[in-house]
């Protein structure tokens, strides 16, 4: 059912007498009646805790309570579920014998995994002397502070607030000199008394109804993709995660015959590459990997560190080494089956199950496990006892590249943990970047380089670490290699200043780009003229564009905007090559840089849309420094990459593929067997 924030929303029940989590309230062998739901928050992307989760959630407990054994009496040989929050880093609710246990979370200020108690726990710490309690007079009610009349505590300790009768009614911290409400215990659901001890085989067997119907859907759907696109081959997107394994499955179970892509970026933990090894040996299928080798670390120092806000590195690493073999191993296209689920982010949830993707628009993408969550996954996993990526066991609960900015502190922990040398690598490069901008290295250290630009939540973390950081502009004016200095923007004409001197061969190498018909040198520089429309002139440190006709000023500043990015990209050409892989008429080749043929260019600008430099740097770096503000990248007048993605379409001929739906029983019983 649709949450009020999420289109979908996952529900999580609970047997009383088999004592496990259930996908569906009915199931074949299941007493409805002894059925209840767990209520957990949106979207609901629950999972089973690992190894490794559970030693994390002893180690919180302690860092609470100082006790060991108290964490044995309440998870010791449990059947234990989390579920993902939202919080400032990690925060996962735990899941107990069908109630809530309190919550897991890492603290990004303290720096360590912490345990926030339910009413249940705190009731139970409480009364074995564990925790510290403040007591309510009657009469006295909890408000969003609380003064503790004189009594103190340390700054930052968990204190559970009691009613006059001794119960557990909030829990709340010591800041600043008085009990801040933290969180209400009114609406907890308590764990079962005297609970059966159960097991995730205990589980899994629960659930086979849950998972047939599941499994019949997904191969169902695959199998009438797979006739729409008769013909073609079927690539299953695979990236050592739990999701892609459980799409290879079904992929198999379907009675497809796939071929394995593995996109390596450079950035994967070696776990994960032996895990792709061995899963392409275990299905026997032909493994394809897109290799971005270095890239990464020689990009790095241009660019500088990425950014939930300034995502460069998945066009250099992942997109554009997968456009380039892509378009030379499957020209023609192909069935690609990637393992991406609408619980993983709210674009996800929102998106379809049948998309194509900008970068590599003649693969029809298709999803089968889209409506699953990851106890879905996990039980699917467990039923079928699939390889999976052994770093799960140690508590991981997404992978990829190792240092990527959407990732959580507490995830860099573990990287921290299991792989210092990696880790080390990438603090020393943000510790330069820091020097670089002006900022103390602790701007590395705990995760504040995660945005480039002034967000509220990098705002926001930096003051709790009372860490000084420059402003925007400046942070802006120290990051570029070469910036804007002195800028215009007129009603007919604009330019820009650069700090140094650029190449100007950079034009006349492009500029059929722009729908120039030539390029001319003049005079020290190169001209450009659009009849009718503009004429532009660079000499290498001064980019000007005229008005030559009707021509509105916010287009005429976007032409130069992009003979702008032209000019950044041919000087400081990542060799990604992108724009070789983009371009729908071949125009386009890459050597030291981008030099395009003008007789096969077509001025479709799809290059500039795809290239890391161009549509990422120059936007997110250089354009605020010309327009004057933070988020210029986000301005009305700027091309929508909508428009992109359905001219791509267009200029290599796909058509739009509709799902059918497809009787159930088309598909033989036996595929579903184990």
């Amino acid at each position: 059912m649709p949450g009020k924030g999420w289109p979908l929303a996952a529900r999580l029940y609970w047997s009383r007498s088999l004592n496990v989590p259930l996908l569906m309230r009915e199931q074949e062998g299941v007493d409805t009646s002894d059925v209840f739901e767990v209520r957990i928050q949106e979207p609901g992307d629950a999972r089973p805790a690992f190894r490794g989760d559970m030693e994390r959630l002893k180690q919180a407990i302690v860092n609470e309570t100082g006790s060991e054994r108290f964490f044995e009496e309440l998870f010791k040989g449990k059947l234990v579920v989390l579920n993902r929050i939202p919080y400032m880093d990690e925060m996962k609710e735990v899941i107990v014998d069908g109630g809530h246990a309190g919550k897991l979370y890492f603290d990004p200020y303290l720096f360590r995994w912490r345990f926030r108690f339910s009413k249940w726990s705190a009731r139970i710490a409480v009364e074995k002397g564990l925790i510290e309690y403040y007591r309510l007079k009657p009469g006295e009610r909890m408000g969003p502070s609380l003064s503790t009349g004189g009594k103190r505590f340390e700054e930052e300790q968990q204190v559970v607030v009691l009613d006059h009768n001794g119960e557990p009614v909030a829990i709340a911290y010591y800041r600043r000199g008085a009990l801040r409400r933290q969180t209400s215990l009114l609406n907890d659901l308590e764990p079962l008394e005297n609970p059966r001890r159960s097991t995730w085989e205990d589980a899994v067997k629960a659930n086979e109804y849950a998972l047939y119907k599941l499994t019949a859907r997904a191969v169902t759907f695959l199998s009438v993709m797979a006739d729409k696109l008769a013909g073609k081959p079927v690539i299953v997107s695979f990236s050592g995660g739990k999701d892609s394994l459980a799409a290879m499955d079904l992929t198999v179970r379907a009675g497809l015959e796939p071929e394995m892509l593995f996109n390596d970026t450079g950035l994967e933990l070696p776990e994960t590459i032996e895990t792709v090894m061995r899963t392409a040996e275990f299905y026997n299928v032909k493994l394809h990997i897109a290799s971005a080798g270095d890239a990464f670390w020689r990009a790095v120092h241009f660019f500088g560190p990425p950014g939930k806000d300034y995502r460069w590195c998945c066009k250099v690493v992942k997109l554009a080494p997968l456009a380039r073999l892509a378009k030379e191993k499957w020209p023609d296209g192909a069935l690609n089956v990637v393992g991406i689920r609408a619980y993983e982010s709210l674009d996800r949830a929102r998106s379809t199950r049948v998309w194509r993707n900008r970068w590599i628009p003649w693969f029809l993408s298709v999803t089968p496990i889209h409506e699953w969550n990851q106890l879905a996954v996990w039980l699917y996993i467990f039923k079928h006892k699939l390889p999976y990526n052994p770093l799960y066991n140690e508590g991981y609960e997404r992978l990829g590249c190792f240092l990527c900015p959407a990732s959580y502190l507490a995830e860099f922990m573990l990287v921290k943990e299991k792989h210092p040398e990696l880790w080390g690598k990438w603090e020393n490069t943000l510790c330069q970047w820091a020097n670089k901008l002006g900022a103390p290295c602790t701007w590395g250290t705990r995760g504040v380089w995660r945005w480039q630009g002034p967000a509220s939540q990098k705002q926001r973390l930096a003051n709790r670490l009372k860490l000084s950081l420059p402003g925007w502009r400046i942070t802006n004016e120290r990051w570029a290699e070469t910036r804007p200095e002195e800028v215009e923007l007129g009603e007919e004409m604009a330019s820009v200043k650069l700090s140094k001197k650029l190449d100007w061969q950079a034009l006349m190498d492009q500029y059929s780009i722009l729908g120039a018909k030539e390029a001319r040198k003049e005079k020290g520089g190169v001209v450009l003229e659009k009849p009718g429309l503009w004429r532009i002139v660079f000499d290498g440190e001064k980019l000007g564009i005229e008005a030559r006709g009707n021509i509105r000023r916010e287009k005429l500043w976007e032409e130069m905007v992009d003979a702008l990015k032209l000019v950044y990209r041919w000087n400081n050409c990542a060799g990604c090559r992108a724009c070789e892989a983009a371009c729908p008429e071949g125009a386009i080749k890459v050597t030291d840089r981008p030099r395009v043929n003008p007789e096969k260019c077509i001025a479709c600008r799809i290059c500039l849309d795809t290239c890391p430099i161009a549509e990422v740097y120059v936007e997110h770096i250089i354009t605020p420094l010309i327009f004057n503000k933070p988020q210029a990248w986000k301005r009305p007048s700027k091309r929508r990459i909508s428009d992109t993605i359905e001219r791509a379409k267009t200029l290599i001929g796909v058509q739009a593929v509709q799902e059918e739906k497809k009787p159930k029983d088309e598909i033989p019983a036996s595929l579903f067997n184990p």
